[in-house]
């Protein structure tokens, strides 16, 4: 998706669509949160994630890409390591970590805090 540049050239016009789109994703999102509608959640943060990278990938050269990755893929494969060894936080950090350009941790609103002591990770 080239949102934009196209042949080197800045275009703002494709620039100021991407952000009236994230604009409506965000306000989107903030409807499904409200009516704890899951699955729209998900599919609306996804698709939020998506815009957001392919417009960061427009604006950075391949240096920012092999940070993004070699960020992402760790984390990543960490992630799926501790779902292996308990389901539910390694759900939750699934559900709660963005990665990309800009990683960040963003719980479901009403998430209880996880606490890790010798009996385990368990949900405050």
């Amino acid at each position: 998706m080239d949102l934009f540049v196209s042949c080197g050239e800045r275009r703002p016009a494709a620039e100021t669509n991407a952000l009236e789109r994230l604009r409506g994703l965000r306000g989107d999102l903030e409807e499904a949160e409200a009516l704890q509608d899951v699955g729209r959640v998900e599919r609306l943060r996804g698709a939020i994630e998506h815009l957001t990278e392919e417009a960061a990938a427009e604006r950075t050269g391949p240096e920012a890409e092999r940070a993004r990755l070699g960020v992402t893929k760790p984390l990543k494969t960490a992630i799926r390591r501790i779902r292996e060894a308990h389901a539910a936080l390694g759900r939750h950090l699934e559900t709660s970590i963005r990665t990309g350009y800009i990683c960040s941790y963003a719980p479901e609103p009403g998430t209880p805090a996880w606490k890790i002591s010798a009996a385990g990770p368990h949900p405050d």
